[in-house]
């Protein structure tokens, strides 16, 4: 049996406008496969320069005075008198606190006492002895009764001998209850008033001289290779906008802490005019290098930077952005030094670099021009 269509020509129209469709839909992807290289990326470059670069370790550091003691009391003592406050300038030798004598001044006129009862029986003595010797010549006394004398003489010399030196330990026994400053400084704590108890276990006060000052810190592992005493230092405070002291390292420690991985140094500093106070807590940069008209580019044009002093930039070529891998050194600020790589003639991209590929077109964006004040 033979089936007629009636509806064949709409069937065909159909059918024509699916495969039109289809073949609108693979040009744009072929014209989008065929533009790529025809994308232009807006950047901003900046030309390769010169300039004398110093790499600086910044570190957070603590003010310590030069002289830092405690000062003790040599015997645990009720306290007397305080000659002191807190912010005095003393002078070493100095009375800082007085201690109740008690029986330590009894006990020296005791000592005194003695010494001179036995200096007058060693002079009685030798005074009979002399004059014994020139009976003797006469036969009047014997040579028994001198003997004896030479051996009261001898024993007097010797009582006196011991009471001299019992008097020297009275007398330091009972200096202790006077407490003196071991330096020249500043008062920074006093920690005993009248009437309180002075131990020997417990600061009574603090003297510190800050004439000259150490700021200590710590540096991490990777950095002790560079560093080395007398390697320039330079101290600033956040809270003193424009101030600076500059330095030296004057201690550094043999080893490194194996709990934290740092290395202990100190850094000093002249500070007559006590601007930096103990106990600030301050910032320390360490020059670890020096490099005069260095190469250098900023450092945010920098792709991809290594550990091991690689590093890669986009240069200007013409309408085209240039992949180069360079090697860096010294970094101050925003400059880093091109130790290899590019020369002066190169233009870096320092905005946009981030979206390159080598080989990109490139449109270069003038700097802003800067504001007029």
């Amino acid at each position: 049996m033979r089936r007629t269509f009636h509806n064949a020509e709409p069937i065909a129209a159909i059918l024509a406008i699916v495969a039109a469709a289809a073949s609108g839909c693979n040009k744009p992807k072929e014209a989008a496969a065929g533009g790529a290289d025809d994308v232009v990326r807006v950047v901003r470059v900046e030309p390769v320069s010169r300039a004398d670069l110093r790499e600086w370790l910044d570190l957070p550091g603590e003010v310590f005075g030069e002289f830092e003691v405690d000062v003790y009391a040599e015997i645990p003592e009720r306290v007397v008198a305080v000659k002191v406050a807190m912010g005095d300038f003393v002078k070493a030798g100095q009375v800082l606190f007085e201690l109740r004598r008690g029986t330590l001044g009894d006990s020296v006129i005791q000592s005194n006492a003695g010494l001179e009862a036995a200096r007058q029986q060693l002079a009685s003595a030798e005074t009979d002895l002399e004059r014994f010797e020139r009976l003797l010549k006469s036969g009047v006394v014997t040579e028994s009764q001198v003997l004896q004398l030479r051996t009261a003489v001898d024993t007097a010399r010797s009582q006196v001998v011991q009471l001299e030196a019992g008097v020297r330990q009275s007398r330091t026994v009972a200096s202790k209850s006077t407490v003196v400053a071991p330096i020249s400084g500043f008062v920074t704590n006093v920690n005993l008033e009248p009437g309180a108890m002075a131990m020997p276990q417990v600061p009574a006060c603090s003297i510190v001289l800050f004439d000259r000052v150490k700021v200590r810190a710590l540096a991490a592992d990777r950095d002790f290779p560079r560093l080395r005493l007398g390697l320039p230092a330079k101290v600033t405070v956040d809270t003193m906008p424009g101030f600076a002291k500059e330095g030296t390292i004057s201690r550094l420690a043999p080893s490194i802490d194996r709990v934290s991985r740092s290395v202990a140094l100190e850094a000093m500093f002249d500070n007559a005019d006590h601007a930096l106070r103990p106990g600030m807590l301050v910032d320390l940069r360490l020059l670890l290098g020096e490099r005069p008209q260095a190469l250098v580019v900023r450092n945010m044009s920098l792709v991809n930077r290594l550990k091991d002093g690689r590093a890669t930039v986009f240069v200007r070529n013409g309408t085209r952005a240039s992949k180069r891998d360079v090697r860096v050194g010294l970094r101050e600020d925003e400059l880093v030094e091109v130790r290899d790589g590019l020369t002066e003639k190169d233009e870096v991209v320092v905005l946009g670099q981030s979206a390159l590929r080598d080989g990109d077109r490139i449109k270069v964006e003038d700097a802003p021009a800067a504001k007029q004040p």
